[in-house]
């Protein structure tokens, strides 16, 4: 899914989002299009870490949409070794004020082949997008400069910094009109309208 919009602008507990819009409409889950979208959930813990040097709990919400992903992989959709066999139903209990639970029908060797092959997903996709993000650094910079001058931009821009190195396109529509170097020439001040007569002979001044 091609890149919408970034922005570092707050939302809910969210202290910035990329947001995606899709081309068309997806009714499956390609293996290497789940792949992808678990490495681009780690983009942000990645770029955190190489950045800083240190990571915080800003990913948090991240790490859960990719475990979520690579668990539905594994157990759902026979994307792993394992092969295509559902390990344990989904139960839709949010009535008792719980989440979505699973019952897990398997034996506890089963049960730490799925948490192993989940974690190896995990795991290729995060030095997957390490490589990713480490190759593209002077764009991770100028996307991040870009951000903090603006607070939000456009796929295309970050885009044209991945193609070009640079942001070529208009970030903001230009409200001021376009000049040819010289300066405005003055306007001339209105003439006043001339008075209008006084007294009770006066012809009304027609509109």
């Amino acid at each position: 899914m091609p890149v919408h919009k970034v922005t570092i602008i707050p939302r809910g507990r969210s202290l910035g989002s990329t947001m995606f819009i899709p081309k068309k409409d997806i009714l499956t889950h390609a293996k290497k299009r789940m792949l992808s979208q678990i490495a681009m959930g780690l983009g942000g813990r990645i770029a955190e870490e190489l950045v800083l040097g240190d990571i915080s709990s800003g990913a948090a919400g991240d790490i859960k949409q990719i475990t979520k992903i690579a668990r539905h992989m594994v157990c759902d959709w026979g994307m792993s070794p394992l092969g295509p066999i559902a390990y344990g139903d989904n139960h839709d209990t949010v009535f008792l004020g719980r989440d979505i639970t699973r019952n897990e029908n398997v034996s506890e060797e089963t049960a730490r082949r799925i948490d192993e092959e989940i974690h190896r997903i995990n795991d290729e996709q995060y030095q997957r997008a390490t490589q990713i993000i480490s190759g593209h650094r002077p764009a991770l910079d100028k996307i991040a400069d870009a951000l903090v001058e603006h607070e939000t931009i456009d796929g295309k821009h970050v885009l044209e910094i991945l193609q070009f190195g640079e942001i070529r396109s208009s970030i903001l529509p230009s409200l001021a009109p376009k000049s040819d170097g010289q300066p405005p020439a003055k306007k001339a001040p209105d003439k006043a309208p001339a008075p209008e007569p006084m007294g009770p002979a006066a012809a009304p001044t027609p509109a």
